[in-house]
């Protein structure tokens, strides 16, 4: 076997590597196929009872599907007078996300309904203190 522990490591660890001598140069080629790391679907489910309409929220908010999170918000916050978000099993929200659940707070506010979120993840917990949120939002 050709060369030593730099050769075995991107021989091993490259999906195809090539060496020519060409035009007086060593070329080396090395190529490493990237996969996208796997996208978690957002879901939503809603129950309503009473005055109460809890909309619960698993996977992720991004930029893909914020649209869909806001339209469920918002149709949900006009079933009930109080609105719960459930995020027990919400892994992710990025920015766009934040920026809806401060829109519906403050949009079921003036029509003097309220929003309250529960069960929040470690993860989302974090993102919420690190952005202030957790001071304008009613966590539970």
């Amino acid at each position: 076997m050709l060369g030593g522990l730099g050769i075995f490591l991107v021989t091993t660890t490259m999906d195809a590597v090539s060496y020519e001598y060409t035009d007086g140069k060593n070329v080396l080629t090395m190529e490493k196929l990237l996969t996208a790391a796997p996208r978690l679907n957002m879901e939503i489910t809603e129950k309503v009872e009473n005055d109460v309409v809890t909309v619960e929220v698993s996977g992720e908010i991004d930029g893909a599907n914020v649209g869909e999170f806001e339209t469920a918000l918002r149709s949900a916050m006009e079933k009930a007078a109080k609105l719960v978000v459930d995020i027990g099993r919400l892994e992710y929200v990025f920015s766009a996300g934040l920026r809806v659940f401060l829109l519906i707070r403050k949009l079921t506010e003036g029509v003097g309904h309220s929003m309250v979120i529960r069960n929040v993840t470690d993860d989302v917990m974090e993102i919420f203190t690190v952005t202030g949120f957790v001071k304008l939002l009613v966590i539970e």
